[in-house]
């Protein structure tokens, strides 16, 4: 039968006889992160990293929605990809070094696979604190119904997130609405990570963030027209299905605002 030393003992005995310096010198480890600020992959589906800063360049790799990526450095040059702006940053993932777009890329966890409301992505967040009522009108107040009501006719609630972001939901008599804030982020990025999220709508995955305000096609619009709205700190879509809806991102406090609803 053959016998097979521990391997602590064929060290000891390495060290004994081969003459080897008491410390070691350490190897580099591959899987360290360099410093830098960790971001997640927003991209519908995934993100390429390539060796240069150009989506010409050599790819070195090709990641999915929510891998985390260090960036160590800043973004040059800016272009526009699916109608998302950016530029190409350094990034380390995984023991890779390169560059990729961070017009996908966001320093909040990102939306997951499943995703297909506010609120999926919101979860996966992380809620830091219980729901809160914001505003609630009644019904009487807004003239709706029988004047003696005591119920909501228009309420919201407001969850707090990790990160410093929130969640908000309003219910009203015909319409209702979501919206995510996140502070210290990208428009364009975010509003990338919101179509993302709301991908099982079909064509909200592939709408640009709108550049101007005009008349736009949208696939998914039922006897009526739909606009884009780019005019003071919103920036969105608007559109008509029956009923009208929107999915629009605006500035607000240290952030934006993504908000995603309608009503007839």
């Amino acid at each position: 039968m053959k016998f097979v030393l521990p391997l602590g003992v064929i060290f000891a005995s390495a060290c004994c006889c081969g003459g080897l310096p008491d410390e070691l010198p350490s190897m580099p480890d591959a899987l360290s992160a360099p410093p830098g600020l960790t971001m997640y992959v927003v991209a519908a589906t995934a993100l390429k990293v390539r060796a240069e800063p150009s989506s010409g360049s050599t790819e070195l790799g090709e990641y999915a929605r929510g891998t985390a990526f260090v960036v160590t450095g800043g973004a040059g040059e800016r272009e526009t990809v699916s109608g998302i702006e950016g530029g190409w940053v350094p990034v380390w993932v995984d023991g890779t070094t390169g560059y990729a777009f961070d017009g996908f890329l966001l320093p909040h966890a990102a939306p997951p696979t499943t995703c297909s409301s506010l609120a999926d992505w919101a979860l996966a967040i992380g809620h830091a604190g219980p729901e809160v009522e914001v505003s609630r009108v009644s019904c009487a107040a807004m003239g709706i119904g029988d004047e003696g009501t005591d119920g909501a006719c228009d309420l919201t609630r407001r969850t707090p997130l990790h990160g410093g972001g929130y969640y908000e939901v309003n219910e009203g008599y015909e319409w209702g609405s979501e919206a995510l804030y996140l502070p210290d982020v990208a428009r364009d990025a975010f509003w990338a990570a919101a179509r993302s999220c709301l991908g099982s709508k079909g064509e909200l995955s592939r709408l640009g963030l709108p550049r101007s305000n005009g008349t736009a096609k949208y696939d998914g619009a039922e006897g009526g027209k739909a606009t884009t709205i780019a005019d003071g700190g919103t920036w969105g879509w608007d559109w008509s299905e029956g009923c009208g809806a929107y999915l629009h991102v605006s500035t607000a406090e240290r952030g934006f605002l993504v908000s995603h609803g309608g009503g007839c």
